[in-house]
């Protein structure tokens, strides 16, 4: 776990929340009875409300312990503030991957805090009990920066990643049309279902064909290159040019996804089955 909300109770073991607030944390079900103000001795604050836990400096020591699998909380959040914590985690945990040394800019950690504040940040890591863990400030937990979150949010709506996407078009008079796509380490073909015939009036150009073809519209790839081999006279109906790439670019969508596919029937964890 790097970055999110922290629990007051030791080992996450709560009956503040089903006793006060009539729902049971250690169901799912916390009423966050921890994070509202109480008053004791004729002063008051969030005396139990933890600081939101925050690891971006660490992430090099992070992955050096072994940690492969990193969690962000999200749990009733907003999509700003997940689309805002996982892309300035994903940058510098990039940089740490590649081995590369980072000083977290104040832009980024001014980022985070727009989209969610509680009272202040820490890690958690290198101490084990300490005043500065508590956000005791009677304040809202929330507080965003509006000229701020208007830009994230627009910024957020007009993201979109694709993946770089080769293809090679093989055309010959006489048999079928044979598309080759390859993304990174991945190499699918597909196959028309039609020989490919001569043309008798009008061939198809192979402007017509990469036209076709560079339509990967609302897929998930943008074209990195594209070759047309083989014949210049045949006709090639521009149907059979949209099925077959449709029909290369689901296959290829569907091997990058099986890469990422667990198998509860071959688990294996640090060597161990």
């Amino acid at each position: 776990f790097v970055h999110g909300a922290m629990c007051y109770s030791y080992s996450g073991a709560c009956f503040m929340s089903s006793l006060l607030g009539g729902r049971s944390g250690n169901r799912g079900r916390c009423a966050g009875t921890c994070r509202l103000p109480y008053t004791t001795a004729g002063k008051k604050g969030n005396f139990l409300s933890m600081k939101d836990m925050n690891t971006l400096d660490s992430l090099e020591e992070i992955l050096k312990a072994g940690a492969y699998s990193l969690k962000i909380e999200g749990r009733m959040k907003s999509e700003l503030y997940t689309a805002t914590v996982v892309s300035v985690y994903r940058k510098y945990l990039d940089l740490a991957l590649k081995g590369e040394s980072y000083t977290v800019s104040d832009q980024d950690r001014q980022l985070l805090k727009a989209v969610y504040d509680r009272g202040g940040e820490t890690s958690y890591l290198y101490q084990h009990n300490a005043k500065d863990m508590i956000a005791l400030a009677d304040r809202p937990f929330r507080k965003e920066e509006e000229e701020l979150t208007a830009f994230l949010r627009k910024s957020m709506e007009e993201r979109v990643r694709k993946l770089p996407l080769s293809m090679e078009l093989r055309v010959e008079s006489g048999a079928v049309l044979e598309l080759s796509l390859e993304q990174e380490d991945i190499r699918i073909r597909v196959f028309g279902e039609q020989p490919v015939e001569k043309a008798k009036l009008r061939a198809t150009a192979r402007e017509e064909m990469e036209k076709q073809l560079l339509k990967l519209g609302n897929s998930c790839f943008y074209p990195k290159a594209l070759r047309i081999t083989g014949e210049e006279e045949v006709f090639i109906p521009l149907s059979a040019l949209n099925a077959l790439r449709r029909e290369g670019c689901e296959r290829v969508r569907e091997a990058i996804l099986a890469k990422f596919r667990r198998n509860p029937r071959n688990r294996e964890f640090n060597g161990i089955r």
